[in-house]
């Protein structure tokens, strides 16, 4: 999947870092690093790893949730569509996504309701991926991917805030 996304980046105009975070402790390390000016041209923020409602977990049985996330990282994702490629993680109410959105200053906030198949769930993010840059516009992508891929978005749960 990653050789895929690295093709995906290359041909757009993404800016990309990939980086391994089996523990906490790693993801808050690059987090940090990510609200560096410097990085301020990296507009996605994907977070594959495995999830739960409202969760991500990390080697170890380590945890971080959506809102802690969001308290550490206030006002970090300025402009960025972060992107939770993590089973389930999603699967909280609207107002606690809304409310990442808001604390964090993410643009578009993505992910996953159902836990899911690692297939699937690459097919579907290969077109969403490629697609990011053409279609900037709030709600566009959405849309776009309710059309093209309706049986899939329903089936993973897929849902982008």
């Amino acid at each position: 999947m990653f050789q895929y996304l690295e093709e995906v980046m290359e041909s757009s105009q993404f800016h990309y870092i990939h980086r391994r975070v089996p523990t906490k402790e790693s993801l808050c390390y690059y987090l940090d690093l990510f609200r560096r000016k410097k990085y301020s041209k990296y507009d996605v923020l994907y977070l594959g790893m495995h999830g739960s409602d409202g969760l991500l977990h990390f080697v170890g049985g380590e945890q971080i949730s959506l809102e802690e996330i969001s308290e550490l990282y206030a006002g970090a994702f300025k402009n960025v569509l972060v992107h939770f490629g993590s089973c389930s993680t999603l699967k909280v109410a609207s107002e606690r996504i809304e409310t990442f959105n808001r604390n964090t200053g993410a643009r578009y906030v993505s992910g996953y309701t159902q836990d899911v198949d690692f297939i699937e769930s690459a097919m579907l993010e290969m077109g969403y991926l490629s697609w990011i840059d053409e279609y900037q516009k709030r709600g566009y992508l959405g849309e776009r991917m309710r059309k093209e891929y309706s049986e899939l978005v329903k089936r993973l749960g897929f849902v982008f805030h």
